[in-house]
């Protein structure tokens, strides 16, 4: 998983290596000549979180799956979707607040 994040990163930081691709959402990278490594992307997060369902069911900690598995179909809602659609928009902002609040309730 530690190497699946880092390559994530990697990638995004070369993506948004221009001042013109600096203000672009993740899912934007899809839809123009990046095509391949924005679908590398959302295939990066969508094997990330399997990873991290997979650990939680090894290591039985079911109670974080309450907050992990629900994003895995809205990130695929997302990675699906069109950039410019409605349900794009409202179901990418589900999927980040879900997580922030996941996160902030875990801290």
């Amino acid at each position: 998983m530690r190497l699946a994040s880092l390559a994530f990163l990697l990638i995004l930081a070369g993506l948004h290596g221009s001042e013109h691709t600096l203000s672009q959402p993740l899912s934007t990278f899809r839809d123009g000549p990046q095509r391949t490594w924005g679908f590398a992307l959302f295939g990066l997060l969508t094997f990330i979180d399997l990873k991290w369902i997979w650990t939680l069911i090894r290591t039985r900690s079911t109670s974080e799956l309450v907050g992990v598995v629900p994003a895995l179909p809205l990130l695929g809602f997302v990675a699906l979707t069109d950039s410019r659609d409605g349900w794009h928009l409202a179901a990418s902002f589900v999927l980040l607040g879900w997580m922030l609040l996941f996160f902030a309730a875990k801290l």
